[in-house]
């Protein structure tokens, strides 16, 4: 029975075990792979962290904040990243092979050269994000995502043909219309 129970113990030990993150290339080339000793677990908060060369493959970062995050080159292979927001995040050749993004926020990134072959980015924001040069977008689903008029794509993608779908950006003067008109003061008429 001790076996058993310290079987099932070590195993929820390793299961839930964290680890630092780690370059899969020495691009700064100080001698070390490390970069930063923030814990790759979902709903992990790294903003506005310089990532670069990050080995993110097959990480479980869902709901993870990465908004400002420098992630030039990183890889997340086959990672778990649904509803992860990369608000304004640096994502520049990315490898997004067989990730899944599917309601995550990557509005105003840049993916220029990103790979997101097999990747699943159902229902995903990509308002203001630029996919310019966007590598294997042919392979990736796109049904129900989410873009803007200021969503810069690749050549021949036509995000209608792929259903995804417009936000659309409202003009300001309806605004301010209606703001002046509920602001308004109303002027009482002199009965005599």
């Amino acid at each position: 029975m001790r076996k058993i129970l310290g079987t099932i113990f070590a195993l929820g030990v390793s299961c839930s075990a964290n680890a630092d993150i780690y370059q899969w290339y020495d691009h700064d080339a100080d001698g070390s792979l490390w970069l930063s000793d923030s814990y790759v677990t979902p709903g992990v908060d790294l903003e506005g962290q310089l990532l670069w060369w990050a080995n993110l493959a097959d990480a479980s970062l869902r709901r993870a904040n990465l908004s400002h995050t420098n992630l030039v080159f990183s890889t997340f292979a086959r990672a778990s990243l649904s509803q992860t927001t990369f608000n304004q995040a640096w994502l520049y050749g990315v490898n997004f092979i067989n990730a899944d993004l599917t309601y995550a926020n990557l509005s105003g990134t840049n993916l220029e050269y990103a790979n997101v072959q097999g990747a699943n980015l159902f229902h995903a924001n990509i308002s203001d994000a630029n996919l310019s040069n966007l590598r294997n977008w042919e392979d990736a689903m796109w049904l129900a995502a989410q873009y803007n008029a200021n969503t810069i794509f690749p050549e021949g993608m036509n995000p209608e043909e792929l259903a995804m779908f417009e936000l659309e950006i409202p003009a300001p003067a309806v605004g301010y219309l209606f703001l002046g008109l509920l602001l308004q003061p109303t002027r009482r008429v002199r009965s005599n």
